[in-house]
């Protein structure tokens, strides 16, 4: 019996142990998300979805607005950071509102699809993102690695992953919070790939809907973070189908963002004229090349105004 007990306490042991080491070596790329649950909290910070997680860079912006705050990516998708209450609560944990002076600053990334929502009754609890990562991880702000909690929750079963790591791995997630995607940028690839994009996107317009809840909670958002710093909201390049698709779906998207800027006396910045002038992964994602471009142009704007 004894015997059993030191082989089962041995077992046990090195199970633990080589989940500790792995927790260790998790980096950027392994998860797409994960490095934002280790950086502490911003005091300046990108919001959006996947648009901005990939196409706005923190070292770009942080490098021509040097007399701000160290600026933070803290963007994720469509799926599971739109606007609305999940997303609002996280930005709260996030941000350090030990600092109140004007050198913070808040870019938020908007489009139609940030403002839409599945569910016709607009019910907040009903929102396609109350059930994923952003209403579990209590470990927001956590400033080091590993963080357990996000590793236990969202890999539980598959903590080798984190021993292995591709060498094509497409995607690095780097500790400021940019997500960066390297793929071929053969014309038929991307071609293919924007294509596919369209055609989803397509569908979504005929499901979605503009959601009056979300956009409260935008304006709850921008309430929340002027107290903090300057916002500015962006509309961030995509290629011109895309475009084509989110003009039909929602047409007026630009008067509600003038009109929202206007009421809360800030900037609303719109790269919808120059779509044309980037490339694009997928139609929707921003080439990381052209993503250092934009991320350069946007910091110009707010410094000169």
């Amino acid at each position: 019996m004894k015997r059993i007990i030191i082989k089962f306490f041995i077992y046990t042991s090195a199970l633990i142990g080589i989940h500790i080491f792995a927790a260790y070596q998790a980096d950027g790329h392994f998860d797409s998300y994960y490095l934002r649950f280790t950086n502490g909290q911003h005091q300046s910070m990108i919001l959006g979805t996947s648009r901005a997680a990939q196409g706005l860079n923190p070292a770009v912006i942080d490098s021509i607005l040097g007399d701000y705050s160290p600026i933070g990516n803290f963007a994720f998708a469509n799926v599971s950071s739109p606007y609305g209450q999940v997303y609002f609560e996280a930005i709260c944990k996030k941000i350090d509102t030990t600092a109140t002076d004007k050198k913070n600053i808040f870019i938020l990334a908007v489009s139609p699809w940030s403002i839409s929502t599945l569910d016709k009754s607009d019910d907040i609890s009903k929102f396609r993102e109350r059930n994923l990562f952003l209403t579990k991880i209590k470990s927001i702000n956590k400033k080091g690695k590993p963080n357990f909690e996000y590793l236990m929750k969202e890999y539980a079963q598959s903590w080798g992953k984190i021993l292995y790591n591709p060498v094509d791995n497409q995607a690095f997630l780097h500790d400021n919070g940019w997500l960066e995607v390297s793929v071929s940028m053969n014309p038929s690839e991307v071609q293919k790939r924007t294509s596919e994009k369209v055609i989803a996107y397509h569908t979504n317009a005929s499901i979605y809907q503009y959601s009056p809840n979300r956009m409260n909670y935008l304006k709850q958002t921008i309430l929340f973070l002027k107290k903090y710093g300057s916002v500015h909201l962006v509309r961030l390049p995509i290629s011109e189908p895309m475009g084509a698709v989110e003009n039909k779906y929602m047409p007026d998207f630009d008067t509600k963002m003038n009109l929202l800027s206007q009421e809360h006396n800030l900037k609303y910045w719109s790269f919808a004229p120059q779509n044309a002038n980037y490339d694009y992964t997928d139609g929707n994602h921003l080439y990381y090349k052209s993503s250092l471009k934009v991320s350069e142009i946007l910091a110009k704007w707010i410094r000169n105004n």
